[in-house]
């Protein structure tokens, strides 16, 4: 089982972890893609893995080959403006990641 889920901090927002560090800009601060995996159904969970900064899309899991895809982008105004969208790709259930991959060139307006 993983569980992905955007690690962010406004200011006053307590959803990021505190063991990471965090930059801001103003209000705003980075948001990073980040996951937890259990290995019991839930009862009991891994460290938050920070993966890559940006805002989680989704994220997908192919139970017969042990794939995990998860894509996301980087931009300004929530990825609004100035977006480029990214894949990670795991082939052994959310153990390890592939490194970042842009994947607009493969997108259709």
């Amino acid at each position: 089982l993983i569980a992905f889920a955007n690690a962010r901090n406004w200011t006053g927002d307590s959803c990021f972890p505190k063991h990471l560090t965090r930059k801001c800009t103003g209000k705003y601060c980075e948001v990073w893609v980040s996951s937890r995996r259990s290995s019991d159904e839930g009862k009991s969970w891994g460290p938050i893995v920070r993966h890559e900064l940006g805002v989680l899309g989704t994220a997908v899991y192919d139970r017969t080959t042990g794939t995990v895809i998860a894509q996301f982008c980087r931009g300004t105004g929530n990825c609004q403006h100035n977006r480029t969208t990214y894949q990670i790709i795991s082939h052994d259930d959310g153990i390890t990641y592939s490194r970042l991959r842009p994947i607009d060139q493969f997108l259709t307006p």
